[in-house]
Parts: structure tokens; sequence; C-alpha cells
């Protein structure tokens, strides 16, 4: 299992990490930390950005080298995630991807195609979120008539509709820009915002129209709402997503 280790704390770019990394005579020393790493507690090697004096370098990072200590954390949806830690780590120098001069580039592309296939995990959960609260609004009955002919959430599954269309627009705009060797300045950022702000909507939006047992652990939904809400925060909720569009904005010229 290889996994990649990108999100640290304090830290809303991923792409551009505080763990640090300096030259030795054998290679390279790691310290630092990356939280929430998928499959941290099975994996059996890392992809580790890290920073240098001279950029962002990419290191492949086995978890038995020494100083290398993985704790398991508890997540919204229950995955198996963990905190890895980096205390004096020795990486050999043929354990570097590429050269430091690609290092950010490679930390990036890494970044953005993770982001993209957690903005398609999270339209793929909001879609048939919606299905099962619009089919459980047209069986639930309150005062002799199907909920969802009530105005108030006939108006919240339209809005859940709208934004569920809204993530897999951007979300096929972005692949396909990737796909096609285009520039995505911007692409993927708008399609994870999407996917962040639909996903805080749509989610309680699945758990409020079905009432108590939207949080009722014998019903589907909830595994739903989880899902959404691993996805809305995954390497940058809403607001990053919104500084690092306002970063390709400013760098425009006007």
């Amino acid at each position: 299992i290889l996994t990649a280790a990108l999100a640290e704390e304090y830290n809303d770019d991923p792409a551009h990490p505080i763990t640090r990394a300096e030259k030795t005579a054998e290679g390279w020393r790691i310290d630092g930390a990356k939280i929430t790493v998928d499959s941290a507690p099975l994996a059996d090697l890392f992809l580790v950005p890290a920073i240098t004096e001279d950029g962002v370098a990419v290191f492949l990072v086995e978890p038995s080298d020494a100083g290398v200590s993985i704790t398991r954390q508890s997540t919204t949806d229950f995955s198996s995630a963990g905190l890895v830690e980096f205390d004096s780590v020795q990486i050999p120098a043929d354990r570097v991807l590429g050269s430091v001069a690609q290092g950010s580039d490679i930390a990036a592309w890494i970044v953005e195609r993770i982001q993209l296939g957690s903005t398609a995990y999270q339209y793929g959960v909001l879609d048939q979120a919606l299905k099962l609260t619009a089919e459980y609004a047209t069986e639930r009955v309150q005062f002799g008539r199907p909920i969802g002919s009530f105005q108030a959430v006939a108006q919240r599954l339209a809005d859940g509709y709208i934004d569920v269309k809204g993530v897999r627009l951007t979300l096929w705009a972005a692949a396909w820009r990737l796909s096609e060797g285009l520039p995505s300045d911007g692409a993927v950022q708008t399609a994870k915002f999407w996917a962040a702000d639909a996903g805080h909507r749509v989610g309680h939006t699945a758990v409020h129209v079905h009432g108590g047992v939207g949080l009722d652990e014998d019903h589907p939904v909830h595994r739903y709402f989880l899902a959404a809400k691993h996805h809305e925060f995954l390497l940058g909720n809403a607001t990053d997503q919104l500084r690092a569009l306002g970063k390709v904005l400013a760098a425009v010229p006007a």
C-alpha cells in the first residue's frame, strides 16, 4: 500500500509543506509530522513532501525507517487514518522523486489529483444522498400528505439538486482540463470548493429531511453524512479553496 502524507497542522497548502528536510552526507534528514494520512496504519510506503533550503522535495519513506512513528487517528467516517511523525528520519538519496527543482510541481500534481478524486467521490456521495432523501420525502407522510409536498422541504431538495449539479459540472470541467494537459489554475480548486460547500449543505439536508432517523445508525443515510463531512475537509475546506482561488486571481494582470 502506497499512500501520500500531505496534510499538516496549521498549514492550508499541502503542496507547500512545513515538514523540513536537510541534506546530509548520506542523503536527507526529515523532521515534522503529517496528519490524517490515509491508510497510515497499514501503509508500506509514504510519499512525503518536505521543504528544503532550495525548495520542496518529495521523499519515499518506509514505516520501518528509524524515527518514523504512526498513531491511528479517529476520523468522521471511521476510515483508516493516522498521524505520521518524523524524528530525524534518515532517507537515502535514491528515495527522492525527481529533483528538488521538480519537487514543488510533483507535490502540486499529487495534491491536485487527490483533490479531484475526493471531489469525484463526494459527487457520488451527494448524488445518492439526495436521491435517498427525495425518495423518503415521497414516502414519509405528515398531516395527511407526503412531506415532500411541503414548500420548505421541496425548496431544500431543489437547492440540493442545484448543488449536486454544480459539483458534477465543476468536477468534469477540472477533470477534462487535467486529462487534456490544459492549464488548470483554479479549476480543481473551484471543483473542490463546490464539493466542500455543497457537501455541507446537502449532507445536512439529507439528515434534516429524514428527521430523527437521519441520525440513527440503523439507517444508511448517516453514512452519507459522515462521508460528506470527510470529503468536505479533505485537503482543504471551502474557505481554503477560496483563498487558493484568490491567489490565482490576484496573480492575473489587471
